[in-house]
């Protein structure tokens, strides 16, 4: 010990029955920086080892700042986003400087960091930069209320705090925590809003006494990514200050919502495809059962105008009600007036006794409920009468009841995918040939059928006499004409019965009001074999037309 110039310190003496250690030795120089040492007793100690407890006296020396080197840390290079050719050129000349030939180990280390400082200069220049991130105020504004909840709300969190953080949400200083927190989100909403009206009042203002001011403020407003177009080209008239930009907008624009003849139109197939969409429109009111969208306005237009009647005659709205319609004539482009014109035109007349005398609720919307589906009824039923792709319907218009053509009978994928073709070929939307030959320019498209090629392909040659489609056809249609013929027999009809319009639409024969058992048994029997026979000649037809095509392309190849 004398010659290592070590120290003990004694523990515990070792007996028999005991395991300890009997000195702690360390070295002589560390005498004064060990205050005390010792092996403590622990009872839940279970392991060999045993712990020592050490009170070491020790200074952390202060880094001084200045001193301290900056350290840059550059990012990873993305090499796909870098210009390769200026890098290249950056390296070679870099290595041009280089020696030749190092004589000794000094130059060749001068050539490796000269080398390196050249790569790393070249990739610095080229690589793309990363953009800082700009930190936002947490505090868009401040105010005298705003700086006062902050100090509030300060206050709280240290009382909460000194106390120790209660947990308890019904503790006192916890619920003051929480009220001054609300209260200083509260405030800075409160402070901005009012900043934004101040704003949009200046904005307001300058518009008419400083157009400098103004849109100085709007582009303030927009921030500083916004775009300002410094230049604009009208009809070859050009147009620069922010003003005449305006007033060239305003021309442009307003020359496009005017309705114009230009000759490069084919006014006539804009007036056949205008036509076509105003079919479609007809005929998804006709399947669906939906009231038209301009309905649906009327309707909460009129239901709101039954709530003003209802009201008290004391109140602002149904004073007003009586002021117009007393005052207002129909030229007028006052609200309740446009909502007596529409009452007109659904056959509910003398709107001013319905404010005097208001009806109740019920009776109001009972009542406006059967006129505008009884003026719609009869309207849309007309109109579909005089589509020609529409003759195959029965022209029934039911609101609120969906056609049985587009209702499945067993809800399975199967049945569910052949509605589309079903309704196609019923509504005439089911594109043959001859339809492609009436859209077509100067007779380009033959509307000759394209799988026998002995008639036009009209839908009547489609379904019944297309000599490809025989296979596809005969086995069905037998089963068509004897359930069709059974079924058909219990009712009394006054016309004979088409087959081309039985496959297509059978509910044209049945009445679901004269006889229900028989609409049950088209709809459960012969609805499903007509649905399935023209799926099935559907798909036919397409294999056949995409063999053909395969044969004309192989020819062409050829």
């Amino acid at each position: 010990m004398q010659i290592r110039t070590v120290m003990q310190k004694t523990a515990y003496i070792t007996y028999i029955t005991s395991s300890a250690i009997d000195y702690i030795l360390y070295q002589e120089k560390f005498k004064d920086f060990i205050i005390n040492i010792e092996k403590p007793d622990i009872i839940s100690n279970v392991s060999d080892h045993l712990p020592i407890l050490l009170q070491l006296k020790y200074k952390f020396p202060c880094i001084n700042s200045v001193s301290q080197t900056q350290v840059t840390t550059h990012h990873k290079v993305k090499w796909n986003n870098i210009d390769r050719d200026r890098y290249k050129i950056l390296v070679e000349e870099g290595i041009a400087l280089l020696k030749v030939d190092p004589m000794n180990p000094n130059e060749l280390d001068q050539a490796f960091q000269t080398l390196n400082h050249t790569l790393t200069k070249a990739t610095l220049a080229v690589a793309p930069k990363k953009k800082k991130k700009i930190r936002k105020k947490k505090l868009q504004i401040m105010t005298e209320n705003i700086s006062q909840a902050i100090s509030e709300k300060k206050i709280a969190f240290f009382q909460w705090k000194q106390n120790g953080r209660p947990p308890d949400p019904n503790h006192p200083l916890t619920i003051q925590k929480k009220i001054t927190t609300s209260s200083l989100r509260k405030q800075c909403r409160i402070e901005t809003a009012l900043q934004r009206i101040q704003e949009r009042q200046k904005i307001i203002d300058a518009g008419y006494n400083d157009p400098a001011l103004f849109y100085s403020l709007i582009k303030k407003q927009r921030g500083r990514l916004s775009r300002f177009i410094e230049e604009l080209t009208v009809d070859e008239e050009i147009f620069q200050s922010p003003e005449n930009v305006m007033k060239g907008w305003n021309k442009h624009f307003g020359d496009l919502a005017k309705k114009s003849n230009n000759n490069s139109f084919d006014t006539n197939y804009l007036n056949s495809i205008e036509k076509e969409a105003t079919h479609i429109i007809n005929k998804f009111y006709t399947l669906s059962g939906l009231l038209p969208i301009e309905a649906e306005i009327h309707v909460k237009a009129i239901n709101l105008f039954g709530n003003i009647s209802r009201a008290n005659c004391d109140s602002i709205e149904w004073r007003i009600a009586e002021r117009q319609l007393q005052i207002k004539s129909h030229n007028s482009c006052s609200w309740f007036i446009e909502v007596k014109e529409l009452c007109l035109k659904y056959e509910i007349n003398d709107l001013y006794a319905y404010l005097t005398n208001p009806l109740s609720k019920f009776q109001w919307k009972k009542l406006v409920k059967s006129k505008i589906h009884d003026y719609w009824t009869s309207k849309i039923t007309d109109e579909s009468k005089g589509y020609s792709t529409l003759k195959f319907m029965d022209h029934k218009y039911n609101i609120g009841s969906v056609h049985p053509l587009a209702i499945s009978v067993n809800a399975n994928l199967k049945d569910i995918r052949k509605i589309p073709v079903r309704l196609k070929i019923s509504t005439g939307n089911y594109i043959l040939q001859t339809h492609k030959a009436s859209f077509s320019k100067n007779n380009f498209i033959s509307p000759t059928c394209k799988l026998c090629g002995k008639a036009d392909e009209t839908v009547e040659h489609f379904i019944l006499l297309c000599e490809k489609l025989e296979e596809t056809r005969i086995p069905l249609l037998s089963k068509i004409l004897d359930n069709g013929s059974l079924i058909l027999a219990k009712v009394a009809t006054s016309f004979p019965i088409d087959l081309i319009q039985l496959i297509i639409n059978p509910f044209c024969y049945v009445d679901i009001n004269a006889n229900r058992a028989v609409f049950e048994e088209t709809s459960n029997i012969l609805e499903p074999l007509c649905r399935q026979l023209l799926y099935n000649m559907h798909n036919k037809r397409y294999a056949l037309l995409a063999n053909i095509d395969k044969q004309g392309s192989r020819k062409s190849n050829f």
